[in-house]
C-alpha cells in the first residue's frame, strides 16, 4: 500500500502529539516536540526534575508517554498495519527497553504502562488531535504551546 508524504506527516504528527500531550498530562517535563518534513519527529526531554518525585516514578511516567506515541498512531490511523507502527517506533521501543532495564520494571509494570497509555490516548483524544494539527502547521511546539492548546480544547 502506497502512503503519500502528506499521510506520513499526519501519522508522525499524531505519534509525536501523543507523546507530548500525555507528557503534559502526566507532568513529565519536555522542552519541545518537533517533526521534520521527512516524517521524523521527537520530543526533547527537559532536564527539570520535580524534587518531590523519585527517579523511578518519573521513569514510570516516561514509559507511559513512550507507549502513547504508538497508541496515538494506532488510534488515529487504524488503516496502518501494526508492524509499520512498530517499525516507526523503534526509537521508542529502544527507550522503553533501556528504562525498564535501568529501573528494573517488571513485565507486569510494562503491561500496566501500556494499558495506561491506551486509556490516556482515548481520554486525551481531542487534545492530541489539536496538537497534531498545530504540529503539522508549525513543525515545532514548546511544552508551553502544547499546554496552551490543551487549555483551549
Amino acid at each position: 500500500m502506497h502512503v503519500s508524504p502528506e499521510q506520513e506527516l499526519r501519522r508522525t504528527a499524531s505519534h509525536e502529539a501523543g507523546h507530548a500531550v500525555v507528557s503534559v498530562y502526566l507532568e513529565v517535563p519536555f522542552d519541545y516536540v518537533e517533526m521534520g518534513d521527512d516524517g521524523t519527529g521527537s520530543v526533547q526531554p527537559s532536564c527539570t526534575v520535580d524534587a518531590g518525585e523519585s527517579f523511578r516514578e518519573l521513569a514510570a511516567k516516561h514509559l507511559i508517554a513512550a507507549y502513547a506515541g504508538m497508541e496515538s498512531q494506532r488510534t488515529f490511523h487504524p488503516e496502518q498495519p501494526l508492524w509499520q507502527i512498530r517499525d516507526c517506533a523503534q526509537d521508542d521501543r529502544r527507550k522503553i527497553r533501556e528504562i525498564a532495564a535501568e529501573f528494573g520494571f517488571t513485565t507486569t509494570e510494562l503491561s500496566r504502562a501500556t494499558e495506561q497509555a491506551i486509556v490516556l490516548v482515548q481520554q486525551l483524544r481531542n487534545g492530541i488531535e489539536a496538537t497534531a494539527s498545530a504540529l503539522l502547521e508549525k513543525r515545532k511546539l514548546t511544552c508551553a504551546d502544547v499546554k496552551a492548546i490543551l487549555a483551549g480544547v
